[in-house]
């Protein structure tokens, strides 16, 4: 899982739930799903790669992402590359209940995603991966998404606001596809993530990768407010979590 075995990559996109935005839009959850062509093995790890644009933009195909998952598969894992959905706008992250709603149904599609690789295993084992080598995240509000699933465990060490924010929008867990299954993580990464609270993470957690740069306003390497200052809450970033 180094190196690269295998020189071509299948892929394949499937729908592994749904759910609504914020304007009560009916989402289809859709994600891409990397496999290294040719590959006999019966259990695999799993990445799970969410991408980047500050939680109003981009896609599953965004190039950073389509590169980090073939190169994966290329090594033996299998990979995807999941939507999830996002802001009505960039302008509308302006509002501090709104930025945390977008973000926890972000986790909730991540935690959705999970699961439905773990029903798979259950079942059909269609993508045979191992169900304890299963890890997400993702590049900025993909790392985010991502780190924050993993160690954000229960609404009660979140703030009033945002428990309550949290409930209307269907809890941490949420309805966005595949219940009944487990949505734990093996570790997590964020190429410029971040994470809200420091204290969610304790020493019995799961282990985290970070690649940051410090001159970065977007998802700052320390403290501080995302899209240079535009955003009104706070984040620890890669420096702060190490």
């Amino acid at each position: 899982y180094q190196a690269d075995i295998y020189p071509n990559v299948d892929v394949n996109t499937v729908t592994y739930g749904s759910n609504q935005d914020l304007n009560s839009n009916t989402v289809n959850l859709t994600m891409d799903i990397y496999q290294p062509q040719g590959d006999t093995a019966s259990i695999r790890p799993l990445i799970i790669f969410a991408h980047g644009g500050s939680f109003s933009a981009g896609t599953k195909n965004d190039a950073d992402i389509v590169y980090f998952c073939t190169q994966m598969a290329k090594k033996g894992y299998v990979c995807a590359s999941i939507n999830y959905r996002l802001a009505p706008s960039a302008f509308s992250l302006i509002a501090e209940e709104t930025t945390v709603k977008v973000v926890l149904m972000a986790i909730q599609d991540g935690k959705a995603a999970v699961r439905y690789f773990r029903q798979d295993a259950a079942t059909t084992n269609t993508y045979k991966i191992n169900p304890d080598q299963i890890f997400m995240g993702g590049t900025s509000a993909g790392g985010i998404l991502g780190i924050n699933l993993a160690y954000l465990d229960s609404n009660d060490t979140m703030t009033p606001n945002w428990q309550n924010w949290s409930t209307q929008v269907g809890g941490l867990e949420g309805n966005s596809g595949n219940p009944g299954y487990c949505s734990y993580v093996n570790g997590t990464f964020g190429f410029a993530g971040g994470v809200a609270q420091l204290h969610w993470i304790n020493n019995n957690d799961v282990p985290w990768y970070g690649c940051h740069a410090e001159t970065d306003n977007t998802v700052k390497i320390g403290y501080g407010q995302p899209l240079n200052g535009f955003t009104p809450v706070y984040l620890y970033g890669s420096d702060s979590i190490n």
